[in-house]
């Protein structure tokens, strides 16, 4: 069978959301919600302004936006961060826990459920922002700083997972 699809007509659309203007890495479906990787030029949260690498969260049955992780973007620039590309990095969801790598070259594990469950899971537990739309971070490694990666213009790895080991 033949589906036709119209986007101006949203014909065969469930739902559609608006990212920021590029978007590399694939988006995935875990547990009811849709996670994808882009930039900030949609810009959803003023107090997170500028460029930015973004993954957002948005619920599979009906489109609402859930939460978003919005890193700066890195001080060298484009030798390693080019300007407006975002994130790269496909998701992995492995039960409540979300691993991507950041336009900044950290693998970062999140919770599924950002800040909308109330709770500041940990060990990480200096988030700037806060609030029912905003991610919470579980722990970060800094591939940079600790592994000696150097991405040139862009961090656009994915995880993958094997055992109880993410590569």
């Amino acid at each position: 069978p033949s589906v036709n699809w119209d986007v101006q007509s949203k014909t065969n659309f469930r739902w559609v959301a608006t990212f920021g203007s590029q978007t590399y890495g694939n988006p995935i479906v875990a547990g009811g919600t849709v996670f994808v990787g882009t930039n900030n030029e949609g810009l959803r949260d003023p107090k997170q302004g500028g460029d930015r690498g973004v993954l957002m969260a948005f619920r599979e049955s009906d489109g609402e936006f859930l939460w978003q992780h919005t890193p700066e973007k890195l001080a060298a620039g484009r030798v390693n961060d080019w300007p407006f590309q975002g994130v790269a990095s496909s998701p992995l969801v492995e039960g409540e826990r979300l691993y991507y790598v950041s336009n900044r070259a950290k693998l970062i594990c999140l919770d599924t459920k950002g800040f909308t469950d109330k709770e500041n899971d940990g060990p990480y537990k200096d988030e700037k922002f806060t609030g029912m739309k905003d991610a919470d971070v579980i722990w970060e490694l800094d591939m940079m700083e600790e592994i000696g990666s150097h991405p040139h213009n862009l961090a656009n790895s994915s995880p993958v997972v094997h055992g109880n080991l993410i590569y």
